[in-house]
């Protein structure tokens, strides 16, 4: 049997964060060789984070990153079983290598995501840099989704993260300054309830729908409301449709900063909102 040094099993170690012993035991599997016993060690990972693959992951990181010339831009959360696991320095640098990733081979959704070739070693998936993490952090991790937009000619891109709880990215066309920018992109993700429409128009009917019916049956339900006209039960329901407008539609919402002006409101002339993505983990 090949002698195993304690300085080949501290070095084995701190490549792959196993345990001294099975580090040692790696090393004689693989007579010495030091590449084989990596590989040992992924092999025996992957049975353990097979196991772990079922595990609830509700905590984890979201963050935000743009290409060099800010005409790209993802946001991202990647979910992790607890919130020690998602401040770790192994699990930060998985999300800023998913990011680079979605911003380089800009998949449609996850699942494209992960059936990629990974853009920092060719003979691995985006899912096999996952599964390695799972290995060597010993918890569940979800890649659950992104937002990623390619800018228009002459649109701006911002964004804004929160503790890494919440990410927004926000496109404004008909140049808009930055620090207007920066402000709607923090209003998006302070506004309580959360903006969930641009306008009234991204309204979905089955939405709208979905509220006149509940407004209109707790109308009739109310005592007071028997005997009231048609037309004035339709005039409530209509006050309420538009109340929920004002708390679901982005331009609608009275401003964080200035409540007495909507978004809408602080947008100077010729400059629009031309889309938004709001990410909150767990959500």
């Amino acid at each position: 049997m090949v002698e195993i040094s304690a300085a080949a099993v501290k070095e084995l170690r701190e490549k792959t964060q196993a345990g001294m012993m099975d580090c040692k035991k790696a090393l004689q599997e693989t007579a010495g060789n030091f590449d084989a016993a990596i590989k040992w060690l992924r092999e025996k990972g992957l049975s353990a984070a097979a196991k772990r693959s079922d595990r609830a992951a509700s905590e984890g990181l979201i963050d935000v990153k743009f290409n060099d010339d800010r005409t790209a831009a993802v946001v991202f959360e990647l979910n992790s079983e607890t919130d020690f696991v998602a401040r770790n320095d192994k699990f930060r640098s998985l999300l800023n290598q998913l990011l680079d990733q979605t911003l380089a081979r800009q998949p449609k959704d996850i699942a494209e995501l992960e059936t990629q070739t990974f853009i920092g070693d060719e003979s691995k998936k985006v899912a096999d840099l996952i599964t390695d993490a799972i290995a060597v952090i010993g918890e569940n991790i979800i890649a659950r989704r992104f937002a990623l937009f390619q800018a228009d000619s002459g649109n701006l891109l911002e964004s804004y993260v929160h503790n890494g709880r919440i990410g927004v990215l926000v496109e404004l066309a008909g140049q808009p300054d930055s620090e207007l920018a920066k402000n709607i992109a923090m209003h998006i993700a302070a506004a309580n309830p959360a903006p969930q429409y641009l306008d009234r128009l991204a309204v979905s009917p089955e939405h709208l729908q979905s509220e006149q019916d509940i407004y209109r049956t707790q109308i009739l339900q109310d005592e007071k409301n028997t005997n009231k006209p048609a037309n004035i039960i339709e005039k409530i329901i209509d006050g309420k449709v538009n109340k929920f407008y004002q708390d679901v539609c982005l331009l609608e919402q009275a401003y964080i900063r200035d409540p007495d002006k909507t978004i809408k409101d602080i947008l100077p002339a010729g400059v629009s909102i031309t889309r938004f993505a709001r990410l909150e983990l767990g959500a």
